[in-house]
């Protein structure tokens, strides 16, 4: 079993109290039934906190959350009590893992780190070469994972250079030819579907700005943050003449890294490259309405675009589905 991940990966290191925002507000945090059981035998005050800050209900163990939604052990200082007196073994699974994920095939696990989080999405956003994952290992002899691999490979290609939208309507109709081929279970044409689909002429019409606020309109809100930023797209407050070609390309990469395999399941890959071009589209909208409030875009502000937008989308079922719908 192969263990692969994009190569900025071990970049990655949590910033704790200097990340403007915390993990450990705003979600249910389950605990697993392994550190349930430490926690059981934990002494002292710590241990005496742990069992007054944990219920088990139908859908398991978990930290029951103060008045404004932080983690019991989230102290005035953006620092976990936990990992303070019983050290970094002492985290639940959630709290271990988190904000990575992964993609399971028969051969390999894919491990990525999600743009909810600042530090990951500033290593995604200011990466300067296309996605590389590592190690390279061979395809498996299971011909449906063999087939979406390969495709979303070609799609990593469309998104090395050039313009995003363009990259990504090509992705697009790429994914609608090739779901026919997935369909009737003839691969034999995949391979040079590239060729085929790298002109400008095989790219799908493009998505509107309004098809991409009325996608945005029907999802559930997550915080007062995404309710006013829905608010100024509608009401036309952001501006589109945004310069970030590559960090653009770069979220290109990212969406399509982590959703593409989803299709394992479902057998459907259009909607999951069309989630890639609505995914990049309403992040820019997101950076266009701080461009529009403030008349320069930093970093800081690319970075919470795309945050705000994983935190609405990529951790919502219900989201993710209606964002699929957009095809």
């Amino acid at each position: 079993m192969f263990i692969c991940y994009p190569d900025y990966c071990p970049r990655f290191k949590c910033i704790a109290d200097k990340c403007s925002d915390t993990c450990c507000r705003g979600w249910e945090i389950c605990i697993d039934e392994a550190s349930l059981e430490r926690y059981r035998q934990v002494d002292g005050d710590i241990g005496r906190r742990l069992k007054e800050s944990i219920i088990t209900d139908d859908d398991g163990a978990h930290f029951v959350l103060s008045d404004d939604e932080r983690c019991p052990f989230l102290n005035s200082s953006n620092l976990c009590d936990l990992y303070i007196e019983l050290g970094k073994y002492a985290l639940c699974g959630i709290c271990t893992d988190h904000p990575r994920f992964r993609s399971f095939f028969s051969d390999r696990t894919e491990i990525g780190v999600g743009l909810c989080c600042e530090a990951a999405a500033e290593i995604i956003l200011t990466e300067k070469k296309p996605l590389h994952i590592v190690p390279e290992v061979p395809f498996s002899d299971n011909m449906i994972e063999k087939a979406i691999l390969q495709i979303r490979g070609m799609l990593f290609k469309l998104c090395e250079s050039g313009d995003p939208f363009v990259a990504l309507r090509k992705c697009c109709a790429l994914a609608i030819a090739a779901q026919d081929m997935l369909a009737d279970s003839d691969f034999s044409g995949i391979s040079s579907l590239y060729e085929s689909f790298s002109g400008y002429s095989y790219a799908v019409e493009e998505i509107s700005d309004a098809d991409i606020i009325s996608v945005l309109k029907t999802m559930e809100s997550i915080s007062p943050e995404w309710d006013e930023m829905l608010q100024k797209l509608s009401e036309g407050h952001y501006r589109t003449e945004i310069n970030a070609e590559n960090e653009l390309l770069r979220l290109a990469e990212y969406f399509i890294f982590r959703h593409f395999p989803e299709a394992l399941s479902d057998g459907d890959i259009v909607s999951k490259a069309y989630f890639a071009y609505f995914a990049v589209s309403a992040v820019k909208m997101f950076w266009g309405a701080y461009l529009y409030d403030k008349g320069t875009l930093t970093l800081n502000d690319k970075i919470n675009g795309a945050k705000l937008f994983s935190k609405g989308a990529e951790y919502s079922e219900e989201n993710m589905q209606r964002a699929y719908e957009i095809v």
